[in-house]
């Protein structure tokens, strides 16, 4: 894998939390149905997290229905990410 992390341009790690019984986050608002794409490596780019929301029952992935988390400090634009 040391050849593949020297050799990418973007690293992006996704998380879960409800996968790991995580249901809320520390102020208490909900992470049900939330992705977190974690930028751990961006050669030419912010490093930071975004949230995405799931809908499960159609296989959904989007950034609609999770302005609550916009005002979270890591949190850079999903437009931003891959520019």
């Amino acid at each position: 894998s040391g050849n593949i992390e020297q050799d990418a341009d973007i690293v992006i790690f996704i998380n879960r939390p409800e996968y790991y019984g995580i249901n809320e986050d520390a102020e208490g608002n909900s992470l049900l149905n939330l992705i977190e794409l974690i930028v751990a490596k961006n050669r030419n780019g912010s490093l930071g997290s975004t949230y995405m929301y799931r809908n499960d029952s159609w296989s959904y992935v989007g950034e609609n229905s999770y302005e609550e988390y916009c005002s979270l400090s890591n949190k850079i634009p999903y437009n931003d990410i891959l520019s």
